[in-house]
């Protein structure tokens, strides 16, 4: 079994990706952080696009939710989905995010939400730093 599908059901892998950095944000609809960062990932995404990056979020929703989901809240990017659930992967919250290397190499994993599109967290992805989630307001 392929670990994501894209939204029309196919098979996709991160290999899919080589050559680029890939940012890959583990999220679900009913999760309110989650939700919140979103925008700032499509702003880090476009900020990134021409450095070789690719904005990945995936779901372990049905596709059908993860669909319906996006149209209502007219979020763009390349979401996919988690072909099992999150634990099976050993993904144990969301939000959580990982980057990978051009060659599929797990760099940094970043558990809880961020402005993505903030200097800080552009720079950490930039230069695969770890970072702390702010504190809750």
């Amino acid at each position: 079994d392929a670990k994501f599908l894209t939204l029309q059901g196919e098979p996709v892998e991160l290999s899919a990706y080589a050559g680029k950095k890939v940012f890959l944000n583990y999220w679900a609809t009913w999760c309110a952080p989650c939700i919140r960062e979103i925008p700032s990932i499509a702003r880090a995404s476009a900020e990134l696009e021409d450095e070789g990056y690719v904005f990945l979020l995936a779901s372990d929703e049905s596709l059908e939710t993860i669909g319906d989901f996006i149209l209502d809240r007219e979020f763009s990017g390349n979401f996919i989905k988690l072909n099992k659930f999150f634990g099976a992967w050993g993904i144990h919250a969301v939000p959580s995010s990982e980057l990978y290397d051009e060659n599929g190499q797990l760099l940094v994993t970043w558990a809880g939400a961020f402005e993505w599109d903030s200097p800080e967290m552009l720079d950490a992805i930039r230069n695969g730093t770890p970072m702390e989630p702010p504190a809750a307001q």
